[in-house]
């Protein structure tokens, strides 16, 4: 018999669809959710529309003085072009200037000079260096993506031809709150500056990635990341 979900008491429990933003290096649970270890199909949607302050755009990780943004800008644009597809990064802040961020917080981690070389060759090549240059976003952020789930073996779910609407359920991290981590359990991992600071939920994966290196990311997703509100 199957199990009822019992925050969409209509679909049955491995029915329920995961529907992911598309964003930069998420957080684990994306990651959970796109290895289907909530045994369920998942999806990601292309055609949802921008959010500001939201992880569409931007990475939460930890240095030394506690928790920073990664921003990457987005250029001015009309309403008619406000879907994903269309959006464009602006040249704001350059390649360098957010790499040296993430090199200052990561440089003493494990496995970061054995991923910075092919990760920073992608910051270059992705993001607007010149002044008045614009890039997709959504290209980076599908760059980054392939990146982590070819470095770490993991998958990355088909694009949504006709994404679902939404719902209030944790699986659905187009809300931003989820996206940021509501109703999900972070369990700890050894962090770089963990010594100063208590353990940081919800990071950007590559945080995760750096400490714990590729093998073990991927063999301690479902350990390190679960939903706090699960299928009854």
């Amino acid at each position: 018999r199957r199990e009822q979900n019992s925050l969409e008491p209509h679909v049955s429990f491995g029915e329920v669809i995961a529907i992911l933003p598309l964003c930069p290096l998420p957080p684990l649970h994306w990651w959970f959710l796109a290895q289907q270890h909530h045994q369920g199909p998942c999806s990601i949607d292309l055609n949802q529309r921008f959010m500001k302050q939201s992880l569409m755009n931007r990475m939460v990780l930890t240095g030394a003085d506690g928790d920073f943004i990664v921003p990457f800008p987005i250029a001015k644009q009309s309403k008619k072009t406000d879907l994903l597809p269309e959006i464009m990064l602006s040249s704001h802040i350059l390649p360098a200037q957010s790499w040296r961020s993430i090199q200052t917080a990561y440089g003493g981690a494990p496995f970061f000079e054995h991923l910075a070389p092919e990760l920073e060759a992608l910051w270059h090549a992705h993001l607007p260096s010149n002044a008045g240059e614009e890039k997709p976003l959504s290209k980076w952020s599908w760059a980054l993506l392939e990146w982590m789930a070819e470095t770490c073996d993991l998958n990355i779910p088909e694009p949504a031809v006709q994404p679902n609407p939404f719902s209030v359920n944790p699986w659905d991290l187009r809300d931003k709150r989820i996206l940021n981590g509501d109703q999900w359990t972070f369990n700890r991992y050894p962090q770089v500056f963990e010594d100063r600071h208590s353990f940081r939920p919800a990071l950007s994966s590559l945080d995760t990635l750096f400490v714990l290196g590729p093998h073990e990311l991927k063999a301690r997703l479902p350990e390190l990341v679960h939903p706090t509100s699960t299928p009854a």
